[in-house]
Parts: structure tokens; C-alpha cells; sequence
């Protein structure tokens, strides 16, 4: 069934499109394990900058599907997809449209760049499935938007949009839908643009759990002495310093 993954890489960018239209990019096993082993593959690959996560058929993901899901529910599919997103160094980018449900919500707490048509529908249904939250929602969303929204959010499986989403920070941006893509791909064409060393460092920064401040600025000094000494920092800065000698 790897047809219902779609892979395709260029200049820099890794796409990755959930394609089970049918079922409104309803996520299987195999579309799990797929997905987790291209993202894990890319972290060594030099030639991938980026990530971009979207859905074909004018849907993002309708979540698991249910068929697959209650015949194995033990599958390590799952969390190693969840892991692999939650622990790539490189920005992942989403193209979300349509419907974003359950773990197609709760992904998007793990990317870096949400952008969103206008109409699309969030929701996190798990309790009402007899179910918890996964994908860390339980502790992400709180520290995004709130300890109390996240409470109507996750207890009363409150269904938001794209508006909504915006406002409280779930989602960076709001795109026109037939913009959408083509605005995401814009984005990591701009991300593919900057040294790929530092952005993964960036984003290792900006993800680490609490610290203390000093600790925090200790660690970003010695990122930053670490990059300072590499090769394609110092081409950057000399770069620069030459044209402002020429000016």
C-alpha cells in the first residue's frame, strides 16, 4: 500500500502526502511506517533541508483509520511515525486543508510551519472514542494555548477552524486554498536558502524542555562558538564582510 504515501524530493525539499482520498487521508500501518522511514532517512541525507507534510484530495487527515487501527491496536507503527516527527532535527513544514482530526491535528503540534487553507476543520475526538490524547497533546497543547483552552479542547473534543487555529497560535498562517501549496513551497525554498547545520541546531534549541535561563544561554553560546568555527559559517561572514569592504 505505499501508494498511499507519496514521496517525492527536490531542491532540498522532502514532500510527504498522505494519499487514502477515500477516507479523507485516513492513516494506515503501513502509511505510518512508510512516512516514519522516509523522515528518519532524511535526517542523514544532506541533500534534504526541509519536510513538507500535506494531503491529497483536498483533505489533510481524518486521523487513524479505524479499520486498521481496532484489528491491530498494538501496532509500534504509530509512535515510531509520532517519534520520528518529534525528533527530526530538520523543519517540518504542513500544507493543511480540509479535515485535520486526531493524530491529523496532534502531528501538527510536532511541525514547525503550519500553514492552513481558510475552511479547514481541527478536531481532537479522543475522548469521545473512549480514548486519551496522544502525540504529547497533553502536554504540548497546554503550553501552547493554555491550560484551560486545552482543557475545552481536548475533554469537550471542541471542533475549531482555521481562524480560530490562528488565534491561538496552533497554525502560523492562513493561505488561500489554491495558494496553499505553492505558498508551502515557498517557505522551504526560503528554509533551504539558509545553512542547513544552523537550522537544525535552531530548532534543537527551540524544542528542548525547560532549563533555567542561564543554562539556556550557556547552551546557545557553545552552539553558537560551534558554528562559528565551521567552514560554511565563516564563507557566510566572510562573504559579508567583503561586500561591506567593497561598498
Amino acid at each position: 500500500m505505499t501508494d498511499k504515501i507519496i514521496l517525492k524530493k527536490e531542491e532540498g525539499r522532502l514532500n510527504i502526502t498522505f494519499n487514502n482520498p477515500d477516507k479523507k487521508n485516513a492513516l494506515t500501518s503501513d502509511m505510518y511506517s512508510l512516512a516514519s522511514n522516509e523522515i528518519n532517512k532524511a535526517e542523514s541525507d544532506l541533500s534534504v533541508s526541509v519536510i513538507i507534510l500535506s494531503g491529497s484530495g483536498g483533505n489533510f487527515s481524518s486521523g487513524n483509520d479505524l479499520f486498521d487501527f481496532i484489528n491491530d491496536p498494538y501496532n509500534p507503527s504509530v509512535i515510531n511515525f509520532l517519534e520520528s516527527i518529534s525528533s527530526s532535527s530538520l523543519p517540518i513544514a504542513a500544507a493543511v486543508n480540509g479535515v485535520a482530526v486526531g493524530i491529523g491535528a496532534t502531528m501538527l503540534l510536532h511541525c514547525d510551519f503550519v500553514y492552513s487553507s481558510p475552511d479547514t476543520y481541527f478536531s481532537f475526538p479522543f475522548i469521545d472514542l473512549g480514548l486519551v490524547p496522544e502525540a504529547a497533546a497533553s502536554l504540548l497543547l497546554p503550553k501552547l494555548v493554555g491550560h484551560k483552552k486545552a482543557s475545552e479542547l481536548l475533554m469537550l473534543g471542541k471542533p475549531f477552524y482555521s481562524e480560530e487555529a490562528l488565534e491561538m497560535g496552533f497554525i502560523s498562517k492562513i493561505c488561500p486554498e489554491k495558494d496553499l501549496l505553492d505558498e508551502v513551497n515557498n517557505l522551504a525554498n526560503l528554509l533551504t536558502t539558509k545553512p542547513r547545520e544552523s537550522l537544525c541546531l535552531t530548532k534543537k534549541l527551540l524544542c528542548t524542555e525547560e532549563e533555567s535561563v542561564t543554562d539556556r544561554m550557556a547552551r546557545e553560546h557553545q552552539k553558537f562558538r560551534d558554528l562559528l568555527g565551521t567552514k560554511n559559517t565563516q564563507n557566510i561572514i566572510n562573504a559579508i564582510l567583503n561586500k561591506k569592504k567593497n561598498k
